[in-house]
């Protein structure tokens, strides 16, 4: 009985906080992208145009799986960017977000779990 009430409760609280942390994501990413200083190997990107920044997407696949990524069809060239190439030092304007956000999303999460899993344990 206990279960079931704190898989439900999972269901309901986490997945707000999933699209939150999702969009948080995307938003530095772009912020990323933002920038118009050359800084060799660094952020933020040097952009001429805006169809890099304009090609990152948030896709919601579930409740409790949503994608970050850069739409090729926009701008085809951010795969050279973000991994670089014999000439070009990477700039990874996503890979960048997700190592520095990977912990607090984790801790994020398992906070919130823990607290439904204490709400709901003692009932």
């Amino acid at each position: 009985m206990k279960l079931k009430a704190v898989q439900r409760a999972i269901a309901i609280e986490v997945p707000p906080i999933i699209a939150k942390e999702a969009d948080d994501v995307l938003k530095r990413t772009i912020r990323n992208l933002d920038g118009t200083v050359y800084r060799k190997g660094k952020l933020p990107v040097r952009m001429i145009t805006t169809n890099l920044k304009r090609s990152m997407t948030r896709r919601k696949l579930n409740n409790f799986t949503h994608v970050v990524y850069q739409d090729n069809n926009v701008a085809s060239y951010g795969k050279f960017v973000h991994f670089g190439t014999r000439k070009l030092k990477p700039r990874r304007f996503l890979g960048d977000v997700i190592r520095d956000r990977k912990d607090a999303i984790q801790r994020i999460f398992y906070a919130k779990i823990l607290n439904v899993i204490r709400k709901y344990g003692r009932a």
